[in-house]
């Protein structure tokens, strides 16, 4: 390897560094930016991006890079923790591509418009596809029991920081920008994980 390693041994090194990069998982692939200009802050780098593994598995690792997180995208692919934020999600599986391209148009340009125009009162919501029966789209498929792909669009408003909550937009909506942002502000019921 033609970078730093800990000896598989120094268990003690291992676990001071896991502890303060708050690493929960291995392996975990982090990635920090430039020394400040003006050379101060000592060994000082900001942090980009604690969780890239996912975009080395299944993502483009050429045009992430520097892995910014973005707040829109492939669940599959997300960096952020699901546990810890808000997410639209729009599932649609067993669409064709140009279905799934409409679904990818509507959430980037939701999330846009989203960042520009809303107070997010310190609890960003990350919007997100869910197109491929794998992965982490999977096991929310399942947690949510919202059943076998359909041939419609199923939009999700999950929130599980607020002890597990959910909401289902109605069956059969026409997934637009305007209906995703309109749904996020009258979400509807409270579902529970």
């Amino acid at each position: 390897m033609p970078f730093g390693a800990i000896p598989y041994g120094d268990r003690y090194a291992k676990n001071k560094l896991a502890k303060l990069l708050n690493i929960r998982g291995i392996p975990s692939i982090l990635i920090y930016g430039p020394k400040p200009k003006g050379g101060g802050g000592g060994g000082y780098r900001p942090l980009i991006n604690s969780n890239i593994r996912e975009i080395f598995e299944h993502g483009d690792v050429i045009q992430s890079f520097p892995y910014i997180p973005q707040p829109y995208g492939d669940i599959n692919q997300t960096t952020e923790d699901i546990k810890t934020h808000r997410f639209i999600i729009v599932f649609h599986e067993a669409g064709d591509d140009h279905e799934q391209n409409e679904i990818k148009v509507a959430i980037e340009s939701a999330s846009r418009t989203y960042q520009e125009n809303f107070d997010c009162n310190g609890r960003p919501i990350k919007m997100c596809y869910a197109l491929r029966t794998s992965g982490l789209c999977e096991s929310l498929r399942s947690v949510l029991r919202l059943g076998p792909p359909r041939d419609h669009p199923t939009l999700v408003f999950l929130d599980i920081p607020d002890s597990g909550a959910f909401y289902l937009a109605p069956a059969g909506i026409d997934v637009t920008a305007e209906t995703i942002l309109s749904f996020m502000e009258s979400p509807g019921q409270r579902l529970q994980i």
